[in-house]
């Protein structure tokens, strides 16, 4: 009875995040939908895997779930991909790696003494290795432009689609583990609730970050869409004369207006405001400044809530963080902790 519950465990998991996903489509992004997918893709794997631990062998299965394995991967990178990229579908190349996964299950069935599941591992692992270093650029990449673009970024940081690779790459390794073991190892054993709870736990994980993650590239490109031509006809600083001038009027925005206090400010709010383009503002910051706008910003939050501290010693964390420009108490504490190297208590 045990043996059975843990066959059928990371099967059962996925199924009802599939159903869960599928019941609120029409609510989700492009991205969730494809996280629907490999849901899906998933459910039918471990699918297969109990229908082979728990009766016999059957080449069909094994095509199948040859199909699924191989599927997984490629689906959950272009959820990687739709939540990264500015453009609206993936490219030919990315689906491109859903191409073993139909070749080799058809090769599989037409010669079946043909070693394919030779081939299919080493694809396997292929596919992990591409999808793992593929996916931390493109989140490098986000985080990098998130930073970039908005001063607040606790509700937008890819801190989750992190989780979800994490998630997904230790899922990844314990399928490399589990299939050198061979999986008749763990027929009709007990052991097999090694890799059901691993597995049932990671993809749980997976689906639950995923589900609570909806900001992507393309909402952030939304969010700072201009009226066109307007970034054009924005001056850009050349002599050094419109420099100083450009920097002057920063530092009043600064010191003077602080429109630092703003808890939503962007990029393109600031830029607006000094009278020049976005492009020019994040390359003097980045380049000349070396620092990124959320920690420019931040910066001078920090050193406005230290300055309002020593005037009200009574002030609570709470009420320093919203004075401050923060929209919440935990991203005051972690930027005070960076820029002061001490906690506000």
């Amino acid at each position: 009875m045990m043996y059975s519950i843990f066959c059928v465990l990371p099967f059962v998991v996925c199924l009802l995040w599939t159903i869960l996903f599928a019941l609120r489509w029409h609510e989700h992004s492009d991205a969730q939908r494809m996280l629907l997918f490999f849901a899906g893709v998933c459910t039918v794997l471990y699918g297969c895997h109990a229908h082979y631990l728990t009766e016999t062998h059957s080449i069909y299965v094994e095509s199948l779930w040859m199909m699924c394995s191989l599927a997984v991967y490629p689906l959950f990178y272009l959820y990687i991909v739709l939540l990264t990229d500015y453009r609206r579908r993936p490219t030919a190349l990315n689906l491109l790696l859903l191409l073993p996964a139909l070749l080799l299950p058809a090769a599989h069935l037409l010669f079946p003494n043909y070693p394919i599941r030779t081939i299919q591992s080493v694809v396997f692992v292929l596919l992990i290795v591409y999808v793992c270093a593929m996916g931390l650029v493109r989140l490098y990449r986000l985080e990098r432009d998130i930073q970039n673009t908005y001063s607040n970024t606790t509700d937008k940081s890819s801190r989750g689609i992190q989780w979800l690779l994490t998630c997904f790459a230790l899922t990844s390794l314990f399928s490399i583990i589990f299939s050198a073991i061979g999986r008749d190892t763990f027929r009709e054993d007990l052991l097999v609730a090694v890799p059901s709870l691993l597995f049932s736990t990671m993809l749980f994980i997976l689906f639950y970050v995923g589900d609570r993650y909806s900001f992507s590239a393309r909402q952030m490109q939304r969010e700072e869409c201009q009226p066109l031509g307007s970034e054009e006809e924005l001056p850009t600083p050349v002599s050094d004369e419109e420099q100083a001038q450009f920097v002057a009027r920063l530092q009043h925005l600064m010191e003077d207006e602080q429109v630092f206090l703003e808890p939503n400010l962007k990029l393109n709010d600031l830029a607006l405001r000094v009278g020049t383009c976005r492009t020019y503002l994040s390359n003097y910051l980045n380049q000349t400044l070396k620092v990124s706008f959320s920690d420019y910003i931040n910066e001078q939050r920090i050193r406005y809530a230290q300055r309002l501290k020593e005037r009200e010693t009574d002030a609570t964390i709470s009420y320093l963080s919203v004075k401050s420009g923060f929209n919440s108490e935990q991203s005051f504490v972690r930027n005070y902790r960076k820029f002061t190297g001490q906690s506000p208590q």
